[in-house]
């Protein structure tokens, strides 16, 4: 029972982590997830390739509901990926409705992340 508790955690923090990938379809797709306009050229190549290394995170993460022995570094690029964007977002950028959202997300998805992690630790 445990264990698929663990797994829920890992699959649901790597389903949210994954679905920004869906960015790469472009600059509908992204203004639709960020609330954001018109895009240079420039800007929608890194926020496509944004969504790509969001969608290694979250596939790692996913991978690791399967392959356990990965989950410990899952977690850590998980949480890293997660606190950084949050870090950033509370610097004093001006954070609009679609990326409070966003924070929002990532703020519940690290606490789940941080359950699977204490509840898969292995007692010494």
């Amino acid at each position: 029972m445990k264990e698929k508790l663990v797994s829920a955690c890992y699959l649901i923090v790597g389903l949210i982590n994954f679905a920004p990938l869906m960015g790469v379809l472009g600059q509908a797709r992204l203004s639709a997830m960020y609330g954001l306009g018109k895009l240079s050229p420039e800007l929608l190549l890194l926020l496509q390739h944004r969504a790509v290394l969001f969608g290694i995170t979250g596939g790692l993460i996913l991978l690791s509901v399967f392959r356990t022995p990965l989950r410990p570094i899952a977690a850590v690029m998980g949480f890293i990926s997660m606190a950084a964007f949050l870090a950033l977002a509370y610097t004093g950028a001006t954070v609009n409705d679609a990326l409070m959202r966003v924070v929002a997300i990532d703020i519940a998805a690290i606490a789940i992340l941080a359950i699977g992690v204490l509840l898969g630790r292995k007692k010494a």
